[in-house]
């Protein structure tokens, strides 16, 4: 169901619908968890970018409308590029991790403390500190952070280095900025089937005729879609 008109869609009628662009399709996490609001942060400033290069962003999301309207509110991710699939059937489907011991009869949230401390969720502990150390290797396109940040303006950054790279602290003032909107929007923004709190996505980048230039998958909380590789690979400076 598209989160703008609640309009039920066949996914292959929303591929036909974009069938002479670029589609970059990405299947979020619920929508309050910090690796889709980063994701819909970072889109959200590519997206003029991503339109002008002929490419279609298509969004799915275990949420409901309610969860995407704020969702839409803190991000600016707009929800006529996001389809909710509230049971996560699509997920299943293409074989996604249901996150640590998933037939485990604990509480999802117990889970979810459990990958929050990198146990079951392989890459969430480095890309933590990567948040907090910076990372010098690894260029990267950071003007979305400058558009994000309100807790503090980002050139406050520039007296640890220059925006080439990931500086020490930038991204994990965004995280912090982003829990300080989660944490008490928690109920309005996480699916309605509880279990779903620790399901993982992944993204595809498919060419004009639907074959797969760049896919991920997923492993852990903060392990996402490499939105500088598909950029790349679409010629986006």
């Amino acid at each position: 169901m598209n989160a703008d008109t609640g309009i039920l869609n066949d996914f292959d009628d929303i591929l036909k619908a974009a069938k002479d662009k670029r589609k970059f399709i990405l299947f979020l996490t619920h929508l309050g968890d910090l690796t889709s609001w980063e994701l819909g942060q970072k889109i959200s400033y590519f997206l003029p970018a991503l339109e002008k290069s002929n490419t279609q962003v298509i969004a799915v999301a275990p949420a409901t409308i309610q969860n995407s309207n704020l969702f839409e509110k803190f991000t600016k991710f707009p929800k006529k590029l996001l389809y909710l699939d509230e049971r996560a059937e699509s997920f299943a489907a293409m074989n996604f991790k249901r996150g640590v011991i998933p037939n485990a009869p604990l509480s999802p949230y117990f889970k979810l403390l459990l990958m929050l401390a990198g146990i079951g969720s392989d890459g969430t502990m480095k890309e933590v500190l990567r948040g907090y150390f910076g990372d010098r290797f690894t260029p990267t396109r950071n003007n979305w952070i400058a558009e994000t940040l309100r807790i503090v303006s980002q050139d406050r950054f520039d007296a640890v280095g220059e925006n080439r790279y990931l500086r020490p602290f930038e991204l994990a003032t965004v995280r912090l900025q982003n829990m300080l909107d989660i944490i008490p929007n928690w109920n309005s923004l996480i699916p309605q089937d509880s279990r779903l709190i620790t399901q993982l996505g992944g993204g595809y980048l498919l060419d004009f005729n639907n074959e797969i230039l760049y896919s991920h998958v997923d492993t852990g909380i903060l392990n996402y879609t490499d939105i500088d590789k598909v950029l790349d690979l679409i010629g986006v400076d």
